[in-house]
């Protein structure tokens, strides 16, 4: 059965729902025990206990510590020193104010030398996003930035911020949901607007 949980916990972490996780062998298993293979319902269990380790492991794990630096040597990294000019004219079009939200980075990615992307547990949901959509509180979300990052973006600014996504930093942040021809691997394509260091 062990092995069995694992697949749940494999497909999980492969993107598959918990109904996806369990759709084949709630199709063809066997509703009996036989000498090589427990149940459909047994195996569904599995799977299904599997899925949800790796779900809380993803959500509920614990908020790295605060790190020893001090935040205010950290500047504000605008819309424009996060996204290229096509992504700021977008966004530009339909946005106006930014709905800011409170968090703390749990992970972050680097790749070619720059932070593609970065994890952050949402402490406190923006007032518009929570009145129109629900409240992200105790969420985990991936925030990406474009590759180059923006056309405000200096090579000083650039080296800082790598130092400012750590696991533990507390931020202020605005993002906007991706436009519709991008594809992303949690739940929504999310592009950063806004983060600064918050105490």
């Amino acid at each position: 059965m062990k092995q069995i949980n694992f697949t749940g916990f494999v497909l999980y972490k492969m993107g598959a729902s918990l109904e996806q996780a369990t759709k084949a062998i709630s199709t063809i298993g066997s509703n009996y025990d036989t000498e090589s293979h427990p149940s459909k319902s047994r195996r569904i269990k599995a799977i299904s206990n599997g899925w949800n380790e790796a779900y809380k492991l993803d959500y509920r794990s614990a908020i790295p510590p605060p790190l020893k630096d001090n935040p205010n040597s950290f500047g504000e990294y605008t819309m424009e020193m996060l996204n290229n000019e096509e992504n700021v004219a977008f966004y530009n079009g339909i946005n106006s104010e930014y709905d800011f939200m409170y968090g703390v980075i749990t992970d972050s990615e680097i790749s070619n030398g720059q932070v593609s992307n970065f994890i952050v547990e949402v402490i406190k949901t923006g007032k518009e996003w929570e009145k129109s959509v629900g409240s992200l509180n105790g969420r985990r979300i991936t925030i990406n930035l474009d590759n180059g990052y923006g056309i405000d973006m200096c090579r000083a600014c650039e080296r800082q911020f790598k130092e400012l996504i750590k696991a533990g930093r507390r931020i202020k942040f605005a993002f906007e949901e991706g436009r519709p021809r991008w594809w992303f691997k949690f739940n929504w394509s999310v592009f950063c607007f806004l983060c600064k260091s918050n105490k």
